[in-house]
């Protein structure tokens, strides 16, 4: 079964600008495993802006760290958000996970 999870993380992206280099893992984090794959990641516009809002997410990639000591390679995703609006635009952004298709 799909996962969807907000993250409101309340970011102002200026017209015509992109915003490159944002990751995501789940790392470290007691009784959940790293490869939480696949994914979709959508960007999130505020409500109630002044003007239409159109916000891109791009080069979403999934990614493996360099072995560690005990030989594992991490799974993380590193992707960028674009803002194709004509105004500066406050957004967050939402992921739906289907972890339930990895083997």
């Amino acid at each position: 079964m799909p996962q969807y999870q907000k993250y409101a993380e309340n970011w102002t992206l200026a017209a015509n600008t992109s915003l490159w280099g944002y990751w995501l893992t789940w790392e470290n984090i007691p009784g959940v495993g790293p490869n939480m794959g696949p994914l979709l990641i959508g960007a999130d516009p505020v409500s109630h802006q002044s003007a239409e809002v159109d916000l891109a997410v791009f080069d979403l990639a999934k990614c493996r760290r360099a072995p560690d000591a005990n030989g594992k390679t991490e799974v993380f995703y590193q992707f960028g958000f674009r803002n194709l609006s004509q105004i500066d635009a406050a957004f967050g952004f939402e992921v739906i996970l289907f972890k339930d298709l990895m083997p």
